[in-house]
């Protein structure tokens, strides 16, 4: 465990981590002093951490969770029941081209002319 002082909390858990030869994200840190400008430049604060390096059993070790094959099989079993009933309950649409093109088609807008004075 060690005390780092530092004019920034970035600067002080890099310095920690060079000097616990680890990675930032390997480090158990308490934060004892937040830094602050102070007013002026006067009464200005450094930031203190004390650190120390995660021991192997407090390292977050994602886990893959193992799901049985049976499952795997009822869910695939499911999803294709699912789309028979869709399938089956569904009706089919038809259009032509022409209703289609209609649809998507924008209207097109024509560009405004002022009214002519005569005089």
């Amino acid at each position: 465990m060690i005390k780092i002082e530092s004019t920034t909390l970035e600067e002080a858990f890099k310095n920690a981590a060079t000097t616990l030869a680890c990675s930032v994200t390997e480090l158990n840190v308490e934060v004892i002093q937040y830094p602050s400008k102070g007013v002026l430049g006067l009464f200005k604060k450094n930031a203190v951490i004390v650190a120390a390096k995660k021991q192997l059993d407090e390292m977050e070790i994602p886990k893959e969770e193992k799901v049985p094959e049976q499952s795997k099989e009822k869910r695939s079993d499911r999803k294709t029941t699912l789309e028979k009933k869709e399938v089956e309950s569904s009706p089919i649409q038809t259009s032509s081209t022409e209703e289609v093109a209609k649809k998507t088609t924008p209207s097109i807008r024509k560009p405004y002319k002022p009214a002519q004075r005569s005089e």
